[in-house]
């Protein structure tokens, strides 16, 4: 049901399962006590990125949200060198060459996990804002992570973020990307989308009678405007189109 004021009035309760599945057991102390230090290599940084992610699905499941963000969030400062020399950019990494520490590249398969790890880390946070109703952040997050890795469930994030925040088009447009990503189906998006594409259709409606009410009303003091009639004699001044 669409109430007048065109606000989602009934969102299913999106997925809270994070991403990248349960965490194991925690890390050494002395990882922990690393997570305020410059890493020293490659190796070192994805083994913090790891467990930065571990400690915020733990603030997650304790509803933490905001720890929980604090951790995800610090994944950027580990993951960013690594990011930049998969790209090709070294530049990064001078710093570390430059103490004379072994930097030792990553292999294909390392790569990969980092990107997964940051693309993770971004959709946990937009859970997590979500649970805070910071809609907009949440919408964000959820995009960070789409740029790293295209998920059926960053769009669903962002699709129930662009929903709160009554932007219904944008919601569609999410979830018919999900809907292509997996045609089957299976969380039955389809039955959201035809939600939403009713909201979105009932938000246009009440714009455009907005729009005319103004201009009947609002906009010209309660009377239509009225087309300008020329004086007789100003019209037989005017020039006549040369044949």
């Amino acid at each position: 049901m669409v109430e007048s004021t065109n606000e989602v009035t009934e969102v299913p309760s999106a997925p809270q399962t994070l991403a990248g599945g349960a965490p194991p057991e925690l890390p050494k102390e002395e990882i922990k006590a690393a997570e305020f230090k410059m890493p020293k290599n490659n190796q070192e940084s994805l083994s913090m990125c790891k467990w930065l992610k571990e400690q915020g699905n733990e603030f997650y499941k304790q509803k933490e949200f905001q720890k929980a963000i604090s951790k995800y969030a610090r994944i950027r400062m580990f993951s960013k060198v690594l990011l930049a020399e998969e790209a090709g950019d070294h530049m990064l990494s001078m710093v570390a060459k430059a103490k004379g520490e072994e930097n030792e590249k990553l292999t294909e398969a390392e790569n990969k996990e980092i990107k997964d790890i940051v693309a993770a880390g971004n959709l946990n946070m937009s859970i997590c804002f979500f649970n805070l109703k910071n809609y907009p952040k949440s919408k964000e997050k959820a995009s960070e992570s789409l740029n790293m890795k295209k998920s059926i469930k960053a769009y669903y994030r962002r699709a129930q973020a662009r929903a709160y925040m009554k932007d219904y088009d944008g919601a569609c447009d999410d979830l018919k990307s999900a809907i292509k990503m997996d045609t089957n189906d299976p969380n039955d998006f389809q039955a959201e989308l035809i939600k939403y594409e009713k909201y979105a259709k009932a938000a246009r409606k009440s714009s455009d009678d907005k729009l005319r009410k103004a201009m009947k009303g609002g906009l010209f003091g309660g009377e239509e405007p009225k087309e300008e009639k020329k004086p007789v004699a100003e019209e037989s001044k005017e020039e006549k189109p040369k044949l």
